[in-house]
């Protein structure tokens, strides 16, 4: 359900074309009660770059990578021109977000861990009440 960024109505909302930056092409709404055009917020608002690209610069930064040589990295394989002032932007506003959300993330384990050629078997433990 679309709701308006402006009036916060959700109702009398119709598609109104597409929006095209660098990052793709967004679908943008015209809603009917206060007459405003508006692209929903995706939770990259205003982001000329792909989500996929600012998603790779905060990992590459995550693996111990120095702002200059995530800019590096991105001008290497043509993937973006970014300055390390926008990556460091970028881990600013999301890396927060993306660190409460690998927090809440629980591996589900099947009770056998594998590591590095070493297999181990644990079994689950009954509570003994004494």
């Amino acid at each position: 359900m679309v709701q308006c960024i402006f009036c916060k109505s959700s109702d009398n909302i119709v598609k109104a074309g597409f929006r095209h930056n660098d990052s793709g092409k967004k679908q943008r709404y015209w809603c009917k009660k206060c007459k405003n055009r508006f692209v929903p917020n995706d939770g990259f608002w205003k982001m000329k770059h792909k989500p996929e690209i600012i998603a790779e610069a905060i990992s590459c930064r995550k693996r111990g990578m120095p702002y200059q040589e995530v800019s590096k990295h991105f001008r290497e394989y043509d993937k973006a021109d970014i300055c390390p002032a926008t990556a460091y932007n970028w881990v600013q506003k999301y890396g927060k977000v993306l660190r409460k959300f690998n927090l809440k993330q629980i591996p589900k384990l099947s009770g056998k861990i594998n590591l590095d050629e070493f297999v181990s078997k644990f079994k689950k433990r009954s509570s003994i009440v004494g």
